[in-house]
Parts: structure tokens; C-alpha cells; sequence
């Protein structure tokens, strides 16, 4: 399963929102290696209450990995998502059997201090840190979490 964000970003349109489906479509590609390792991740809170993820990146594999990016997945007590965030490594090219440090900062005080939990997916151009799932159980996997979270929102609305 693979989080994303959804965002209006016009407060008019989005206080008018009361339901939404997704769609989701796809293209059958080769699977991108595994190659990418976070490393040494430690997170702490900054001056203002915000949740900062730090740690490096490590590029096992055999060419430079372009764009190396951190998605970071946070949960509340409960196990709910309650914020998706991602940033890139610095810089963000990282060279064959090289380290480079990446900085994650949750953008807000109210949820860092929800926050019981988190896990990191790293992914470039070129690599990835987890093995792709085949795409019927991704296809499933999404279609069963939507239909919870409809029925959920359902029942408490």
C-alpha cells in the first residue's frame, strides 16, 4: 500500500466537498530495484513543536540514484495516517555506495504531537528501499481501504 495526500487548496471549494471516489489507473512497467537504504533515523522535536525525521540515504546499487526522495507515512495511536510528508535528500543525486542526509519536518504542532509512530519509503529515479507489490494486491489493498474508510465515514456521519 502506498500513501498519498489529497488537497484542495481553495477554501471555498473545499468546505463544499461532502464525498469524493478515486480513480485509479495504471501502466504495467518493470519493477524498480531495491537499492535504496535509509539509514541512522532519528527524529526529535524542533523549537516549535514540529516533528523533525532525520537520518541519510544510502545508494547500494550500481549507478548514480536521481531525485532520491523520502515519503514519510505518520500514525496516531490508533494507527491512523494523520500526515504524509515527503522531502529529498541534500543533495538529491546520490552517487553509487554513497550516504547523503535528508531532513523530514511534520508542518504542524497539533498533529506532531499525535504522532506515535511513522515509517519512511525512500525511492528515486532508479531505486526504491521496499519491493514492489504486484499490482492486483496493490489494485485490492487500495480498493479494500477505500471501501473501510467509506464505510467508516459513513457510520460516524
Amino acid at each position: 500500500m502506498a500513501p498519498f495526500n489529497l488537497i484542495e487548496l481553495d477554501s471555498e471549494k473545499s468546505s463544499r466537498v461532502q464525498s469524493y471516489s478515486l480513480a485509479l489507473e495504471f501502466q504495467e512497467t518493470q519493477s524498480v530495484p531495491v537499492k535504496l537504504v535509509p539509514l541512522n533515523v532519528s527524529d526529535s522535536k524542533n523549537s516549535i513543536s514540529y516533528l523533525e525525521v532525520v537520518g541519510e540515504v544510502e545508494n547500494q546499487g550500481d549507478a548514480p540514484s536521481s531525485y532520491a526522495k523520502i515519503v514519510g507515512t505518520f500514525y496516531d495511536d490508533a494507527g491512523k495516517v494523520i500526515y504524509v510528508g515527503f522531502t529529498f535528500t541534500n543533495p538529491d543525486t546520490i552517487p553509487p555506495a554513497s550516504r547523503y542526509s535528508f531532513k523530514l519536518i511534520v508542518l504542524s504542532d497539533e498533529r506532531s504531537s499525535k504522532i506515535v509512530g511513522y515509517s519512511l519509503v525512500t525511492e528515486s529515479q532508479e531505486y526504491t528501499s521496499v519491493p514492489e507489490s504486484p499490482w492486483p494486491i496493490l489494485l485490492a489493498t487500495l480498493t479494500l481501504t477505500l471501501a473501510l474508510d467509506a464505510l467508516k465515514r459513513k457510520k460516524h456521519g
